[in-house]
């Protein structure tokens, strides 16, 4: 398989490279069953404030990211690009009319995507539930009324670390997806290593998956992209060996499943929830994590 090198962060759960260069710039879709074919996006991070301040930031940054998209939409006819945070895009039709105005015709031709969800690539530890929640209401809000469409996934590429609560705070705010590269910076969530089946980074769980929330909702989760500059020089095409089987997650997710589906039904009948069966629910959940635990901490060793 080929070695590619980007030099731009390219998340898994948004993708835009063929590996067969010669069809990279046709309009025939590959079959994908018989030419495995990886697609990556370009994607500019930029940290809004950090080591500069927002005459910068405006003046330099916000302009030459348009500036440089542009040349590639013109170079490359399927070039692809997301940006995220509303905020700022707000700078770009405030500062930079004109080119703002030819951002939204690359939109509208599903070539620039504005992505992320948020008004801001926040953190996401401090913060209260309430203010990720606003950040994904005026963001997407804001990407609504410019440009019709709102992101469906929420990236924090550099944010250093997630509470178990974002997947369950993601998945009520209208969100499906969520990818970062941090994790790879190190971390000390259980799973992971080299003896784990997807052999990721210790402190990376999985490469692609569902991540779940306290409450059972979830999000798909792109957890081990790169780095910012990484290569991709593995074959992505072989699938993995399945996991070994557990039985007692099995007969815990049953347990939640009957109990799950018969508060459901009181409630769709308008009858008060029982009490113990509200318990219940929440003790298997707690069960459920210990099970989970277990699990990835016996598939690192």
């Amino acid at each position: 398989m080929r070695n590619f090198c980007t030099t731009v962060f390219s998340t898994v759960t948004s993708c835009l490279i063929v590996l067969n260069v010669a069809s990279a710039q046709t309009t025939e879709k590959p079959d994908l069953s018989k030419q495995p074919t990886l697609y990556v996006v370009g994607y500019a991070h930029l940290d809004t404030e950090w080591r500069w301040e927002y005459p910068q930031v405006i003046d330099e940054y916000i302009r030459k990211t348009m500036e440089d998209n542009f040349k590639l939409f013109d170079k490359y006819p399927h070039y692809v690009f997301n940006f995220s945070g509303a905020n700022r895009y707000r700078f770009m039709k405030e500062y930079f009319p004109a080119d703002y105005a030819r951002l939204k015709t690359y939109v509208d031709q599903g070539r620039w995507f504005p992505a992320g969800s948020s008004m801001e690539e926040g953190d996401v530890n401090a913060p209260s539930a309430e203010a990720i929640i606003r950040q994904i209401l005026y963001g997407n809000d804001w990407f609504r009324k410019e440009f019709g469409k709102a992101s469906a996934e929420y990236m924090l590429p550099d944010c250093f670390g997630f509470p178990a609560s974002l997947p369950t705070i993601l998945a009520h705010s209208g969100v499906k997806g969520f990818s970062t590269q941090k994790l790879v910076w190190g971390s000390s969530a259980p799973g992971g290593g080299p003896q784990s089946i997807e052999k990721t980074p210790e402190g990376t769980p999985f490469n692609v998956g569902v991540w779940v929330g306290p409450d059972g909702e979830g999000v798909l989760a792109g957890l081990n992209p790169g780095g910012y500059g990484s290569n991709i020089d593995t074959d992505l095409s072989q699938t993995l060996p399945p996991e070994p089987p557990n039985p007692a997650i099995d007969d815990l997710q049953k347990k939640i499943g009957d109990l799950q589906r018969k508060l459901q039904l009181a409630q769709q009948n308008g009858q008060p929830f029982d009490q113990n069966d509200i318990q219940q629910f929440a003790t298997l959940r707690g069960e459920q994590g210990d099970c989970t635990y277990t699990t990835l901490v016996r598939t690192k060793e």
